[in-house]
């Protein structure tokens, strides 16, 4: 029989990265918190003793995983807690959708963590970079990056494609159920109709990504991963000194310095979507990033974002918080207990709890937004007519997409009642048709 050796961590395919985080925050609290002598992990088990005490203070540090663990409390038996998170659009998440936008939670500079240097201006006549090291997985956006790569070339910017990562079948739980398929036979298909084709590396040791040699080496994630809350290929790339081309999403909006380039999230939410859309989508991705380029990006930082909030918070005040937020949800929340949050995103009151938390991880629509209703069958119309609305559509307007059948259920019409445009594709059927008039005249 073979045993897996006490305190080796619980595989994840998040693994290498969260022990770079641990590391790095371990060292974070020698550092500052030198009093401070008990950490627990929620997403990281680097050990399976927790023997402290049930008066010991413990800090909870949470990796990507927040919004389920924000409901584990009933798991915690010290008398008091602190919470610590490592993105801004997390910690204010869990302040404001739990503790009622009381300051409790505190965050962990990635400054602290990962010290960013300057970039050299990166030349768009020249040759370019992109390198992603990461999990290769529809988490990860790995198809629209590559037909972001494809789109850069035909509109003349030449840029070559580096993946660095072994394949999972993962996907986005938080949009719901959906079938099972091979994501490397998915994306070899794709491959097979690019012109610029991307290199894959597989698995590589923890820096040999870095080590390469690149003429114009630029960090690349388009990830809208509900748990993306770092980003730690992009940290380390940035300590190098490297450009970053990044969605606006979770973590990635807290990373600062100069040559930092933004890609809107909703321009990179496309896995599930019709194949032209996919496509009008990175078309406007690409217009976007050409439009604003590579830039200094000092995202703003929130109430008490500094080093100097260690307050803690008993774990009774925390049940009751958690209670009185599970009562608003439901038995629905059983299934993300269960660790099944597709379950729980096919719920209508899961799927609205999911739209409130996106919330504060997408992009911003500064100037609106916009819902696009798609009929079940994409229609060459319906392709001619979206580009053309794309064409009169800011980039600051955020975009969503509906199926007419679910319009419906109760998340769909609190994000159209909220809507400042609704579209229906040419090919809804007369009834969708009908029904978008009267809401929406």
């Amino acid at each position: 029989m073979s045993r897996i050796p006490r305190h080796y961590p619980l595989w994840d395919d998040c693994n290498t990265s969260m022990n770079i985080l641990y590391e790095r925050i371990e060292k974070y609290f020698q550092e500052h918190h030198f009093h401070f002598k008990n950490r627990l992990y929620s997403d990281f088990y680097k050990g399976v003793d927790l023997c402290w005490e049930s008066n010991e203070v413990v800090d909870v540090i949470t990796f990507g995983d927040t919004i389920r663990k924000i409901f584990q409390s009933g798991n915690l038996v010290q008398s008091d807690l602190r919470f610590w998170n490592i993105c801004e659009a997390f910690r204010k998440l869990q302040n404001d959708l739990i503790y009622n936008g009381q300051n409790i939670v505190n965050v962990i500079e990635r400054e602290s963590l990962f010290e960013s240097q300057d970039s050299t201006n990166v030349d768009l006549s020249k040759p370019i970079d992109l390198i992603y090291a990461g999990r290769i997985s529809r988490q990860k956006n790995i198809g629209m990056l590559i037909r972001f790569n494809e789109q850069l070339n035909r509109e003349g910017i030449p840029s070559r494609l580096h993946l660095f990562g072994s394949y999972d079948n993962r996907y986005h739980e938080h949009l719901g159920r959906q079938r099972y398929s091979n994501y490397e036979t998915e994306l070899a298909s794709l491959i097979s109709k690019c012109r610029y084709k991307p290199q894959f590396y597989g698995r590589v040791g923890k820096n040999e990504w870095l080590e390469r040699d690149y003429d114009q080496p630029i960090a690349v994630s388009l990830s809208t991963f509900i748990g993306e809350d770092f980003g730690v290929s992009l940290a380390q790339a940035r300590e190098r000194g490297w450009p970053v081309l990044c969605s606006y999403f979770g973590g990635h909006k807290d990373i600062r310095g100069n040559q930092i380039a933004h890609v809107p999230s909703f321009y990179c939410q496309g896995e599930l979507l019709p194949e032209q859309m996919k496509n009008a989508l990175i078309e406007r991705a690409v217009m976007a990033f050409k439009d604003e380029g590579f830039r200094l990006h000092d995202p703003s930082i929130g109430p008490n974002y500094s080093l100097n909030l260690y307050e803690t918070i008993c774990l009774e005040e925390i049940d009751r918080y958690r209670r009185e937020l599970a009562k608003t949800i439901g038995s629905s929340l059983y299934w993300l207990n269960l660790e099944s949050m597709d379950n729980f995103a096919d719920t209508q009151n899961g799927s609205l709890f999911i739209r409130k938390c996106l919330y504060y991880l997408e992009s911003e629509g500064v100037e609106g937004e916009h819902v696009f209703v798609l009929s079940r069958n994409f229609s060459d119309s319906d392709n001619e007519f979206l580009r053309e609305q794309l064409k009169k559509t800011s980039s600051s307007v955020k975009l969503y997409f509906l199926n007419e059948d679910e319009i419906s259920f109760k998340d769909n019409l609190f994000l159209l009642k909220r809507a400042s445009k609704v579209l229906g594709m040419p090919s809804v059927t007369m009834k969708t048709q009908k029904l978008l008039k009267e809401l929406f005249p």
